[in-house]
């Protein structure tokens, strides 16, 4: 990774979580909580060299797009294991200390990983490809809720799933040229996982959502739901908690979905907007939404795929 990207990367989490201790309704302990997880992803992120996912010839990439297939098969992945496990160490050390889970399943869940009783490759890609009934068996060897699982595989899964996407996002030029430059389905091109949060970039207003796994980017369209394409007006609204603020929420009445979404051009000039930050800093709008029933950008257990991308990517290549 480019030294200059690395340091900026580490200091926009720094600011970003000063920023949430700057924000009286952000509990001081959710600012500190984000700042070492990121900041956990990150050192891994920058210690990653070499490919993690092998080339895709420009063709291929281009007509999986075409076809609304992802990119990244699970099993193409090249993942260090013992990086995988020090890194959910890690994240296991940090969640009990802020109290998201016990000290007694944050034991529970080294001591599977450390003897053999639990793989976090196997985990994650049963969370990747959505395999539902496997996390389900996972869960009940170590005796350890299926949630939990599904949510420190994503975190442990991140920063290399990051780390790959980034070495396909040449082929995601190709969306240029799609109906109103961007991606219509309601998953990630790169590995296929929920939004789950949307930005309005500065100057110009150009909309893109944020993947939930590996922090892919891409262009949706304004106006639009997400998640089930729906452009009726009277069905597909948005609403604000203050008219000043940078942050709504967009819920579609026919999908019963929302997303939140942040506007930089509602910011300061100079503020690099990290969405996991501002995903915390907007949580009172997650409580909102639910309240009026709106359901989140994920549905029931995360890791639910529309497609599968081996078989795909096996057939276009052979086309």
């Amino acid at each position: 990774m480019d030294e200059s990207i690395d340091s900026a990367a580490r200091e926009a989490i720094l600011k970003a979580a000063e920023g949430l201790r700057g924000l009286e309704h952000v509990p001081a302990a959710h600012a500190d909580l984000f700042e070492r997880v990121a900041l956990a992803q990150w050192e891994v992120l920058r210690r990653l060299t070499g490919a993690l996912y092998p080339p895709i010839a420009p063709g291929t990439a281009a007509e999986m797009l075409r076809h609304g297939f992802y990119l990244i098969d699970f099993a193409r992945l090249k993942l260090d294991a013992a990086a995988l496990d020090r890194l959910c160490a890690e994240l296991c050390a940090v969640l009990a200390r802020f109290g998201e889970i016990t000290p007694a399943q944050a034991e529970r869940l080294q001591r599977a990983v450390s003897g053999g009783k639990l793989s976090l490759t196997e985990l994650g890609g049963a969370v990747f490809r959505g395999e539902q009934e496997l996390i389900a068996q996972l869960a009940r060897r170590v005796r350890l809720p299926q949630r939990l699982l599904v949510w420190l595989a994503t975190l442990t899964l991140r920063p290399f799933l990051a780390a790959a996407a980034r070495s396909l996002e040449a082929h995601l030029q190709k969306l240029a040229g799609r109906e109103g430059g961007s991606w219509p389905h309601a998953y990630c091109p790169v590995c296929g996982h929920d939004p789950y949060m949307a930005i309005t970039l500065r100057p110009e207003g150009r909309r893109q959502v944020e993947c939930s796994l590996c922090a892919t980017r891409w262009e949706v369209r304004r106006g639009r739901c997400v998640f089930c394409g729906n452009e009726d007006k009277d069905s597909y609204r948005f609403f604000y908690y203050d008219l000043e603020s940078p942050y709504r929420v967009d819920v579609c009445d026919k999908c019963h979905r929302y997303i939140k979404g942040a506007d930089e051009r509602k910011m300061a000039s100079d503020k690099q907007v990290v969405l996991q930050a501002e995903d915390v800093a907007t949580l009172y709008l997650d409580v909102l939404a639910r309240r009026k029933r709106y359901q989140p950008p994920w549905t029931a257990l995360p890791g639910v795929k529309a497609r599968s991308s081996k078989t795909t990517e096996e057939e276009v290549m052979r086309a």
